[in-house]
């Protein structure tokens, strides 16, 4: 028995589209692994803005903050 006309093109296309949704399935495992393990971002304590006169100037300064006391001395001076 010999295969129909066309089969061998529905086969190719099936093989194409099942390769490419495992590379999109693999693709959201790692990018779920990668959010899961998501590293906590390292601050200075500062929550800085822009100020459109001043430029970056500090918002809030959290207490435990070392440069805090020097930060503080320079905005007195």
């Amino acid at each position: 028995m010999e295969p129909q006309a066309g089969t061998t093109r529905v086969r190719t296309r099936t093989i194409l589209l099942l390769f490419i949704a495992f590379l999109a399935l693999a693709g959201s495992a790692f990018n779920l692994r990668d959010r899961i393990n998501q590293k906590e971002v390292p601050t200075d304590g500062v929550v800085w803005r822009d100020d459109s006169q001043l430029g970056v100037v500090a918002e809030s300064i959290e207490p435990a903050v070392p440069l805090r006391e020097r930060i503080f001395e320079k905005a007195t001076c």
